[in-house]
């Protein structure tokens, strides 16, 4: 038996699993990454089309559906001569018949409606609203479907579009039905969104932020989005001129904001079957983009890593009266999500870590070099912690709401922490490294109502005064990566 054109692209597939995907080490490789997967579901969508072309244009050598056409349409004609009962008894086997072969040899289709030339729906498989209804009449006169078979196609494509007889987002297929060499009649191959939206809800190679999205021309979403919990098709529309020019340039790579206002790394392309352009864009965020570099590549960002912050000024701190302490101690954590200020001091040797949940809750950590993170085995509190926040605080879209900032005065654990947070599948634009290698120690001070952060500084030179900052912007280490020269030329393309 012949494969279809998608049993080969899975079989194709299959050997291209076999082969490595490369870790991205550069805007170049995610590019790279993007734009294989966005050629592999480009191919997969059109080797389903061209199956559904094929399905449909088997009909022509079907006498089964050709004879039941001609039955089916001389039934209607008895039916108005009021000799119905003779009709239905010598189609009543014929339709059973044509059941079975719509389940062996038009199984991709929804349904399969069978048209006259005066526009009569005269039968249908699932004999759904549309079962003896007119095309050229109240709301289906105002359908696409209607408008094509107007034109008398010898073979068209109906694009998607809600369809209220179904209550189902629908495209078509139309084939010709001659007698003679000339057209009588139609058949109208349903097709269904669901197979495709299931083709581009495989996330495979995307990593925890990239998504394949499927677009028509007038910019709604054809496929649900991987981040939103309702459905997307045709619910949402992009209006951007962002789309107008990819439709303009059809193919090309691009950084982008995108429908959630987030920067991303784009591939995109437009194709195109019948009169109908679809638009399939690859996608990733740009943070984990940025992620992923400094994961393969840690030792070329240690200036980044561990440039100083900038502790010019002093900020008086300033807590209502009603705010209640909460004290972190060497090897501890604490909790905060009320009227509350966290803090620890004595940072010297030692690291501390806000993990923060903006209004809704907080965990300050003063890590000692016992902790996993400088090398010890006495404790090993971000991962304890992260693990009470994922089972208990939060769900798994909501990961990237956190925030981190770790407070430090030496090296020693810097990157042991940013290690741990990466494999927590956290993002560099999530971390907020403030370290100064001038200081002695530092005191850390957070408060939950206002979302303020303070940290005191007890400079090694000035060791009776402390200079303390309040640190208003956050200012991430993906930021610090993303704005490198190196990186210019590529957010530029």
């Amino acid at each position: 038996m012949a494969l279809s054109a998608c049993q080969i692209q899975d079989e194709k597939e299959k050997i291209s699993n076999t082969e490595e995907t490369g870790c991205i080490r550069t805007y170049e490789d995610a590019y790279k990454l993007i734009t294989n997967v966005r050629t592999e579901r480009k191919e997969k969508i059109e080797c389903y089309i061209e199956d559904l072309i094929n399905q449909a244009k088997s009909v022509h050598d079907d006498t089964l559906m050709r004879d039941f056409f001609f039955k089916q349409m001389k039934c209607v004609d008895l039916e108005q001569e009021n000799n119905s009962d003779n009709a239905k008894k010598s189609l009543s086997q014929s339709e059973k018949n044509i059941l079975i072969d719509h389940v062996r040899n038009y199984n991709l289709f929804y349904d399969i409606l069978f048209i006259n030339k005066d526009g009569c729906i005269f039968h249908t498989i699932l004999k759904q609203k549309d079962y003896r209804k007119n095309l050229w009449m109240d709301d289906l006169a105002r359908t696409e479907l209607s408008k094509k078979i107007k034109q008398n196609p010898v073979r068209d494509f109906v694009d998607f579009q809600y369809y209220e007889c179904s209550d189902e987002y629908s495209a078509f297929i139309v084939e010709p039905v001659y007698e003679n060499k000339t057209i009588v009649g139609w058949y109208a191959f349903q097709v269904a969104i669901n197979k495709i939206n299931n083709l581009l809800s495989d996330y495979k190679n995307l990593l925890k932020t990239g998504e394949v999205l499927l677009v028509n021309k007038e910019q709604y979403f054809m496929c649900d989005s991987r981040f939103e919990t309702t459905s997307a098709i045709f619910e949402e529309k992009i209006s951007n001129d962002n789309l107008l020019m990819k439709f303009k340039t059809r193919s090309g790579n691009s950084i982008v904001k995108d429908y959630r206002g987030k920067s991303v790394l784009t591939s995109f392309e437009v194709f195109s079957f019948f009169d109908t352009d679809w638009l399939i864009t690859a996608k990733i965020d740009e943070d984990e983009v940025v992620t992923e570099i400094y994961r393969n590549n840690p030792e070329k960002f240690t200036e980044e890593l561990y440039s100083p912050v900038n502790v010019s000024g002093n900020t008086p701190i300033l807590f209502d009266e009603t705010n209640r302490f909460v004290a972190v101690d060497m090897d501890e954590y604490k909790r905060i999500d009320t009227n509350e200020v966290v803090f620890t001091k004595s940072i010297y040797t030692c690291t501390g870590v806000l993990i923060n949940y903006p209004g809704r809750f907080s965990y300050l950590l003063h890590l000692s070099p016992e902790d996993r993170v400088y090398g010890g085995n006495k404790t090993d509190l971000i991962n304890k912690v992260l693990e009470n926040i994922y089972y208990k605080e939060i769900k798994e879209i909501e990961k990237q709401n956190l925030k981190f900032t770790v407070i430090a005065t030496t090296k020693d654990a810097v990157a042991g922490i940013v290690d741990q947070l990466i494999e927590n599948d956290i993002l560099l634009s999530q971390i907020e490294i403030v370290f100064n290698p001038h200081a002695l120690f530092a005191d850390f001070y957070y408060d939950f109502k206002d979302n303020n952060r303070y940290v005191s500084w007890q400079l090694k030179d000035q060791e009776k005064n402390y200079l303390t900052n309040k640190l208003e912007v956050f200012r991430s280490l993906g930021q610090k990566i993303q704005k490198q020269e190196k990186f210019v030329k590529h957010n530029t393309r």
